[in-house]
Parts: structure tokens; C-alpha cells; sequence
């Protein structure tokens, strides 16, 4: 392996950390919003959609190459 490869993955584990934390604010934000009545559907569609996308990134890419042959 190339000395690159673990210094790319020390970095992409500290993102996705940090992506993690991230996204539990924001779970916990529509909680509390719903909590006081003051969630707008907007708003927790747009969060939602962005988790998928980035916690679902990876598989979404594979399952595409996978359907064009590669």
C-alpha cells in the first residue's frame, strides 16, 4: 500500500467523524423543533435527504457503476 493510502484514510475517518456529530445536531435540532411544535417539514425533508446523501453516498455510486457494466 501506498504511504498516501493511510494518511487519505486518517483524513476521510476524522470527515466522516466529524460528518457524524454533524448530522446528530441536526437529528436532535428536528426533535426539538417538533418538540415545540415549531417544525417545518421543509427544513427536516432537506436534512433527511442531505444524511442520505451523505452517509449513502458510497452506495449510491456503486449501485449505478454496478447498473452500467462497471
Amino acid at each position: 500500500a501506498a504511504p498516501w493510502e493511510q494518511t487519505a484514510q486518517n483524513t476521510y475517518n476524522l470527515i466522516m467523524s466529524i460528518v457524524r456529530w454533524v448530522a446528530i445536531i441536526g437529528v436532535v435540532g428536528c426533535g426539538l423543533a417538533a418538540m415545540f411544535g415549531k417544525l417545518s417539514w421543509d427544513w427536516a425533508g432537506k436534512i433527511i435527504i442531505g444524511l442520505v446523501l451523505i452517509f449513502g453516498g458510497t452506495q449510491i455510486v456503486d449501485y449505478f457503476r454496478s447498473g452500467m457494466g462497471g
